[in-house]
């Protein structure tokens, strides 16, 4: 009787870090696409850039940010699924829970607003 609870926790768990994982890959997508956004505004407009810097250099810099933004969501899950079974269910786990999702939440709207302000 005793194990029921104990698979039932395990179980919101597992599901609450794959949610959880799942917002972290969307929050570096978005990052990834912000970062392409921004820096095909920089190079169409007249600003000063690095020599030999055209239109071209889009895919390294899609591919060295794939490659970085892909090994951070790595370490991120990793740490995620560390971190969320040092809290106890329900009180502290669900406000570290939260805390969590306000910043990926805030990632994501930083990165439209930033994405907005250039497209202006």
């Amino acid at each position: 009787m005793t194990t029921e609870p104990r698979k039932m926790n395990t179980l919101v768990v597992l599901l609450v870090w794959l949610l959880l994982s799942a917002l972290v890959a969307f929050v570096g997508w978005q990052i990834h696409a912000t970062l392409l956004t921004v820096t095909a505004a920089w190079l169409s407009s007249d600003l000063p850039r690095p020599l030999g810097w055209a239109t071209w250099t889009l895919a390294p810099i899609s591919r060295a940010s794939i490659l970085v933004l892909g090994s951070a969501w790595l370490i991120g899950v990793l740490w995620l699924e560390r971190d969320l079974g040092l809290y106890p269910l329900p009180g502290a786990f669900w406000r570290r829970v939260g805390k969590l999702l306000g910043w990926l939440v805030g990632a994501v709207v930083i990165c439209w607003v930033i994405v907005l302000l250039v497209a202006l």
